[in-house]
């Protein structure tokens, strides 16, 4: 299990947006917040900046809890393996501690551990972010 969750911590390590601002030439943790997330990455490089961002950390997510359900973990060491790949995103140890804000990666981790809890947090957030 242990094994799993650190491999889960260095899945969070990889920042998205830090691989698309270099494939563009940027230092996203010079740029504005400087903070290595999707928001970032889309008010410098743009939209599809955006988007690439947030669908690469989401798919980390996604991903650690895909695959502690592959190999038929119990839930509780499957919600530590999602705990561990935001801890990577928020403190990546190759960039000093300071990765994004993990918004992305929670997202990829809550919709795939539980989808339907998921979906009740986003119904009860629309009305916030639209009024």
């Amino acid at each position: 299990m242990i094994v799993y969750w650190l491999v889960s911590y260095f899945i969070g390590n990889l920042l998205t947006a830090w691989w698309i601002g270099k494939w563009k030439g940027v230092d996203l943790r010079q740029q504005r917040s400087g903070n290595l997330g999707a928001r970032n990455a889309g008010a410098i490089l743009g939209k599809p900046a955006f988007l690439l961002t947030f669908l690469g950390d989401a798919g980390k997510g996604a991903l650690v809890v895909w695959i502690g359900f592959f190999f038929d973990f119990s839930i509780w060491a499957i919600a530590v393996a999602g705990f561990a790949v935001v801890i990577g995103h928020l403190f990546p140890f190759w960039l000093k501690y300071r990765g994004g804000k993990g918004i992305a990666t929670f997202i990829g981790v809550s919709f795939c551990l539980t989808p339907d809890l998921f979906l009740a947090m986003f119904i009860l957030f629309l009305p916030f972010t639209l009024g």
